[in-house]
């Protein structure tokens, strides 16, 4: 080929060799172009959504949190309990105040943006609320007076179930809208990242034209998900997300309070060093499976000192693109149980009061009755009690109640039940015990008061016991037992006084 052929070929070569890198720019250039606006309307649709949601749900999660404290045993059924339990006018006007706040908190509630779910959750809610007013409506002071303890709780009963599904539910929904937001800022966050690289990969002019704008791009979602930590760490539930082996891979502060670890020690172990159950897996997305909730089974977690957490727990799973994961919402009833516990215990002796008796009495019968075993109860009531009160004051009448408190306590079975049923009078409730057996024990109480050093300012001597008892009867009750052993009681005092009748 001739010389000059040979260079105009070069020449069209190069010259095409140009044109193909060229256009391979212009197509690149428009690629990250295309990329880069695409990227900018997801990171702006991102923001948007964001902004509303983030205002919205923290005003839901707060208002949620606001309802459960002044309907729940804080709140409301507090003050509620303690009226049935003491009939103190002031306990209703709380319990009327706490109601008028539990509604009003529910109507900030529905002028908010809500899906049709939470509309029905909140009409459950409403529903019991409903409820729980017209009783409070229904109520007298002075018609109330003369009604016994269990004949007003059955008055003015309510099954507040669904109220306890439907906070549950609310909560749930507003969690799972966050973990969807979530996942899409995590993959709008990949796609920003594999986009520099991709600047990288074309050189330098491609690199310098796109960085900065790439730059800003992981500046903005890294300023969403900086927003979406801000929620993950105010909810006021344990949040604690686990992968498919179980392992800890996410918690937020309340999860630390709760089991007493910081977040790095939670990290390093799985779901079952902190709770008694397997939750991996448990919950679907679009149902959340709850493990609590009014009526159904608690569960037990173990706190970083070795005391067992009384927990309410719920679950839901969620699809990541590696894994799925399960994230709990865990809530402490440590304090719920404590105030139960306290308005159960009789503050002078430290036994059961009236309440606590009631609720193990109709257990203890509904369980004896059923696998057909013996069951007994005595009442003691402490032998003219009133000349001591007279005499020496009501201090030493309260020192003798602790005293015989304490005998009861220290002579009795553990699964034996003591209670101050009221004034002097005590009862004892004694499981796979027949009346026989409970004389025994009755004999035994009463011979071990008499060595007591206390003497009682008529008599001289050690205060004395009159004794009825009862043993269950097929198709007993509460109230037919209580009978039985209440006319053994008086039996007891016909006779004298410090004896015993069964």
């Amino acid at each position: 080929m001739m010389p000059a052929l040979q260079t105009i070929n070069h020449q069209h070569k190069s010259h095409a060799h140009v044109r193909v890198i060229f256009i391979l720019f212009i197509v690149t250039f428009l690629i990250l172009v295309n990329l880069s606006l695409s990227t900018t309307r997801a990171i702006e649709n991102l923001n948007n959504e964001w902004h509303n949601y983030s205002d919205q749900t923290q005003h839901k999660f707060h208002l949620i949190s606001q309802i459960r404290a002044s309907l729940g045993y804080t709140g409301f059924i507090h003050h509620f309990k303690n009226y049935v339990i003491r009939r103190d006018a002031n306990y209703l006007v709380q319990a009327q105040q706490s109601m008028a706040d539990t509604q009003e908190l529910l109507r900030q509630y529905l002028k908010l943006p809500i899906h049709q779910e939470e509309m029905h959750a909140l009409n459950g809610l409403a529903s019991v609320i409903g409820n729980y007013k017209l009783k409070l409506q229904d109520i007298n002071h002075a018609q109330v007076a003369r009604l016994s303890i269990s004949e007003l709780d059955a008055r003015v009963r309510v099954d507040d179930s669904s109220a306890a599904m439907a906070l549950a539910t609310l909560n749930m929904r507003l969690e799972n809208n966050y973990h969807k937001i979530k996942q899409q800022t995590d993959d709008l966050l990949d796609t920003a990242q594999n986009r520099v690289q991709i600047l990288t990969w074309l050189g330098i002019p491609a690199l310098i034209i796109f960085t900065l704008y790439s730059s800003y791009l992981v500046v903005r979602t890294t300023s969403a998900r900086n927003n979406l930590e801000t929620l993950f760490s105010v909810i006021p539930d344990g949040l604690l997300v686990v992968d498919s082996s179980g392992k800890i891979i996410r918690v937020n502060p309340k999860v630390s309070e709760i089991f007493g670890y910081s977040e790095d020690e939670i990290k390093r172990k799985v779901i079952r060093d902190l709770v008694d159950h397997d939750i991996v897996g448990r919950g679907e997305q679009t149902e959340p499976l709850s493990f609590s909730g009014c009526g159904s089974e608690h569960f037990q977690g173990t706190h970083k000192n070795g005391e067992i957490l009384p927990l309410d727990i719920e679950v839901a799973s969620f699809p990541d693109k590696k894994d799925a994961h399960t994230i709990a919402v865990i809530r402490s009833r440590k304090e719920e149980l404590e105030l139960k516990q306290r308005s159960e215990t009789d503050h002078l002796t430290g036994t059961r009061n009236r309440s606590g008796i009631d609720r193990r009495f109709c257990n203890e019968i509904e369980r004896s009755l059923r696998y057909q075993h013996n069951m007994s109860l005595i009442l003691i009531d402490i032998d003219h009690f009133k000349p001591i009160n007279d005499i020496l004051g009501h201090q030493a009448g309260d020192n003798i109640i602790r005293v015989i408190a304490d005998l009861l306590v220290t002579n009795s079975r553990p699964s034996d039940v003591i209670g101050r049923w009221g004034g002097d009078e005590f009862c004892i409730i004694c499981p796979e015990t027949n009346a026989e057996e409970a004389a025994e024990l009755a004999r035994r109480l009463q011979l071990q008061l008499q060595q007591f050093p206390i003497e009682h300012p008529v008599t001289g001597n050690p205060p004395t016991l009159s004794i009825g008892i009862s043993e269950l009867q097929p198709g007993d009750t509460q109230d037919s037992m209580f009978s039985r052993a209440d006319a053994q009681l008086y039996k007891s005092k016909e006779r004298g006084r410090n004896s015993i009748s069964a």
